[in-house]
C-alpha cells in the first residue's frame, strides 16, 4: 500500500466511470464540487477540528527542518522584525508601519507583563493571547505574537529576543517607540477598524477590543520603562548582533 497505489485506484474509479455513463459521472463529480465549495464557503464552526491545521502543521515543521541558519548569506537577507508594544491602543501606526517593513519577512509582537510568577497563584500571560490574535486579525497585519511574564521590561526584551521564533525564522532586528514624554494617544477610538457599536462590539459582534486592554497611559502617570533601561534594552540587543530600528512620531 503506497500513495501510487492509491492514486492508481481513483484513476481506475474515474475511467470506469466515464466509459459506463459519461453524463452521470461528469454530474456527480460537479455536484461533489458544489457541495464541497458550500460547505467551505458557509459551513459553521466544527466541533471536532479541523484537519486543515493538522496537515497545515504537518507541512511547516517539514519545511522549517529544512531552513537550515547555516546557510545564511547576505543575498537573501530580509528584515525579521520584533515588535515590543507596551499597549496596542496607543501603538497602531507602529503596528502598520512594521508590517510594511517586514515585505515577506518575520513579524513578531511582543509584550512584557511585569509580575513574578512565583508570588502568582496562576499565569497571568496565556488569557491574554485570545486579545492579542484578536487585534491581529482586527488590524490585518501578518503577525505572530509572544507574550512573557518578567519582574522587568528590560528582561522580558531579553528573554523575547532569544525565544522568539522557531529554527531559521528568528528576529533580526529590534522596533521600539521612541522613548519621549509625548503623552499617548488612543488610536482605537479613531480607526474605523475598531469602532464599536452602541452595545460595546464590533461590527461582526466580537467583544471591543477596547474592553480587553487598558486605556492609555494618562499624562505625568509613572512609565513601565525608564530611560536607563531603554537605553539598556537598546544595548541588550546590539550585544545579541541584533538590528534595532526606533520609531518616532508612530
Amino acid at each position: 500500500f503506497s500513495w501510487h497505489t492509491c492514486l492508481l485506484g481513483v484513476a481506475s474509479c474515474l475511467l470506469m466511470m466515464f466509459l459506463i455513463s459519461p453524463g452521470a459521472a461528469g454530474g456527480s463529480l460537479l455536484l461533489m464540487g458544489l457541495l464541497s465549495a458550500l460547505l467551505t464557503a458557509r459551513g459553521g464552526p466544527s466541533s471536532w477540528g479541523y484537519v486543515s491545521q493538522a496537515l497545515l502543521f504537518h507541512q511547516v515543521r517539514k519545511y522549517l527542518l529544512r531552513l537550515d541558519v547555516r546557510k545564511d548569506h547576505v543575498k537573501f537577507w530580509r528584515p525579521q522584525l520584533l515588535l515590543l508594544v507596551g499597549n496596542p491602543r496607543g501603538a497602531l501606526p507602529l503596528l502598520r508601519l512594521a508590517n510594511q517593513l517586514k515585505k515577506g519577512g518575520l513579524y513578531v509582537l511582543g509584550h512584557v507583563t511585569l509580575g513574578d510568577l512565583d508570588c502568582l497563584p496562576s499565569d497571568p500571560v496565556q488569557p491574554q493571547y485570545g486579545a492579542w490574535l484578536s487585534l491581529v486579525d482586527r488590524a490585518q497585519v501578518k503577525a505572530f505574537v509572544d507574550l512573557t511574564l518578567s519582574p522587568s521590561v528590560r528582561q522580558g526584551a531579553q528573554h523575547l529576543l532569544r525565544i522568539s521564533g522557531l529554527g531559521g525564522m528568528k528576529p533580526n532586528t529590534l522596533v521600539l517607540g521612541f522613548y519621549d514624554d509625548a503623552a499617548p494617544q488612543d488610536h482605537f477610538l479613531t480607526d474605523p477598524a475598531f469602532s464599536e457599536a452602541a452595545d460595546g462590539t464590533l461590527e461582526g459582534g466580537s467583544p471591543a477590543l477596547s474592553t480587553l486592554f487598558p486605556p492609555p497611559r494618562a499624562p505625568g502617570s509613572p512609565r513601565a520603562l525608564s530611560p536607563q533601561d531603554y537605553v539598556a534594552t537598546v544595548a541588550d540587543a546590539l550585544k545579541m548582533n541584533k538590528n534595532v530600528v526606533l520609531a518616532r512620531a508612530c
